[in-house]
């Protein structure tokens, strides 16, 4: 299998394969191991369950938050633009289609951004009476 890997892409873009494999996966839990650290810094009580109502609420947050943005610009680019650039209301749509077509180029730094946000939320609240 990895013969026939090498020989389509190279040892360069196993390499580069690889590399992005392991972005996606310190990317997708960032939330847990920033939320974890957090707990353990600051000696929060029930820390499991910190770090599962982070990470739960930073990947809702951003789904949400994507799917707000995405859907309707998704919608007016198929429907409605077409309609207004026959009609000469508008002259091209180009800039929403790179936003339809690349919205998942800022995920990243949005996820980070939540998680970040998510932990320094619930920390402030997590004490238990």
């Amino acid at each position: 299998m990895f013969d026939a890997t090498i020989q389509l892409i190279g040892y360069k873009g196993l390499l580069l394969l690889i590399a992005a494999y392991l972005g996606i996966g310190l990317i997708l839990s960032f939330p847990a191991l920033w939320a974890w650290w957090r707990a353990r810094r600051e000696r929060l009580e029930q820390r499991r369950m910190f770090v599962l109502v982070v990470w739960g609420f930073a990947f809702g947050a951003t789904g949400v938050a994507s799917l707000m943005i995405e859907l309707p610009l998704a919608v007016y680019t198929v429907f409605f633009a077409p309609e207004f650039y026959e009609m000469k209301l508008i002259s091209a749509t180009r800039h929403l289609d790179a936003v339809v077509e690349y919205w998942w180029v800022g995920m990243p730094v949005v996820e980070v951004i939540a998680a970040v946000w998510a932990t320094r939320y619930f920390a402030r609240r997590w004490r238990f009476s």
